[in-house]
């Protein structure tokens, strides 16, 4: 059964290939890349570290990933286990949320773990706490967040995203909003960083399109009641929202308090926007009208990719059909994030940052499963707005979602 899934995933481009050469000469510090290439074997395991908020207010959101980082490394995901002829060892460190949290992990993978390279984390604020530590560790690492300075190469040269930068996803979502003919649009904002980010992209993005937000309305992550705020929203008689907020249950929590008043416009928001909690929420109906930003085309319908339908199959096979109930889109990120760093320490034979940030700008990652990669020196956010798709939630099929306004 393995040996058939190898065949599969690699013909699709699952995983990366994998060429037995020499590894960095050094592998007890994070930085010890630096020597990497001199032509000394290295056959100690090649430690990937993995942020993900598994305990606290978010720990809910990392359910998708876990179950993924854990399959890493092992027959699970055929084509991990190595990296350039040594053993993959992943080491999973809860970031708890937070920015002191994420510091903290960081700083054990970093100087305990020896990680050589990293991924995660999944939020703005937590991103904004690792990355001057990955810049001074010179690692590269791959965010799981479109961060405003995840995707910046010239302050943050070794980091990478595999995630869309807030402004790209913002040109699909006013088309859409236009072609449902939306004439008044507000605004449900989080106050938290990543919340910040998506208002203030979608603002800059309105205004140059000279669409006038008639409401922002503030809330605080995990508020369960916003009966409030959705009573503010209705009476400023929009006909659409945009939903500034990454994390699910919080939508979910809109859309139940909209729903309450009696007020069901054209929705819009970014990933989180499209994933199961929320279409319930808003039950079938409704979700006709919601649109979720951010998703990579190839891992869309009607027609998604040869290796987003197999890795499809692959999550059912790891963790039970029941995992389909989550986008593949979410997921699928951790092994892309995995697949560059294989690709360019296999590349370079080394796990220096600075020469692995130059080969993923040169080469990126044509076969990804959310999307075809591609970097500049400057631009580190992988999924350019021609990459992405708007979805509709309540749509899912093996975990791939329907394009917004499309059928199949």
């Amino acid at each position: 059964m393995i040996r058939r899934w190898m065949t599969a995933l690699v013909a699709v481009g699952l995983v990366a290939g994998a060429a037995a050469c020499s590894g960095p000469s050094d592998g007890t510090s994070a930085s010890a890349g630096a020597s990497a290439g001199s032509g000394t074997s290295n056959t100690d395991p090649i430690v990937i570290g993995v942020l993900l908020p598994t305990s606290g207010p978010l720990a809910g959101t990392s359910t998708v990933y876990t179950s993924i980082v854990k399959a890493l490394g092992t027959s699970a995901l055929p084509g991990t286990s190595t990296i350039d002829g040594r053993k993959v060892k992943v080491v999973l460190r809860d970031d708890q949320g937070t920015a002191a949290g994420t510091a903290s992990a960081l700083r054990q993978l970093l100087d305990g773990d020896k990680a050589e390279a990293i991924i995660g984390p999944l939020y703005t604020g937590e991103a904004t706490a690792a990355l001057p530590l990955i810049k001074q560790a010179n690692i590269l690492s791959i965010a799981m967040t479109g961060c405003p300075d995840c995707g910046d190469g010239t302050k943050f040269p070794t980091t990478f995203s595999i995630e869309s930068d807030r402004p790209s996803q913002m040109t699909s979502t006013l088309d859409r909003m236009a072609q449902v003919g939306a004439k008044k649009v507000a605004m449900l904002q989080s106050d938290d960083p990543t919340g910040q980010a998506y208002g203030d992209a979608f603002a800059a993005a309105a205004k140059a399109k000279g669409v006038d937000i008639v409401k922002t309305v503030h809330f605080a992550p995990g508020a369960l009641d916003l009966g409030t705020q959705a009573a503010q929203l209705k009476s400023s008689g929009a006909d659409a929202v945009y939903l500034a907020t990454a994390v699910p249950t919080d939508v979910a929590n809109a859309a139940k308090a909209l729903k309450e008043a009696q007020y069901e416009p054209y929705m819009f928001g970014n990933a989180a926007a499209a994933v199961t909690v929320v279409a319930e929420a808003a039950g079938p109906e409704w979700s006709t009208k919601w649109a979720a930003s951010g998703y990579g085309k190839n891992t869309t319908r009607p027609n998604p990719a040869p290796q987003a339908a197999a890795y499809g199959k692959k999550v059912a096979s790891i963790s039970g059909e029941a995992a389909l109930a989550a986008p593949i889109n979410l997921s699928a990120g951790i092994l892309d994030g995995f697949n560059l760093i294989k690709r360019a320490v296999e590349g370079t034979h080394s796990t220096d940052g600075t020469k692995l940030a130059a080969w993923l700008v040169k080469n990126g990652y044509p076969d990804g499963i959310k999307a075809n990669y591609t970097f500049t020196d400057t631009r580190h956010n992988g999924m350019r707005a021609e990459v992405q798709a708007l979805v509709q939630p309540g749509t899912l099929e093996g975990g791939i979602p329907l394009r917004a306004g499309e059928s199949g």
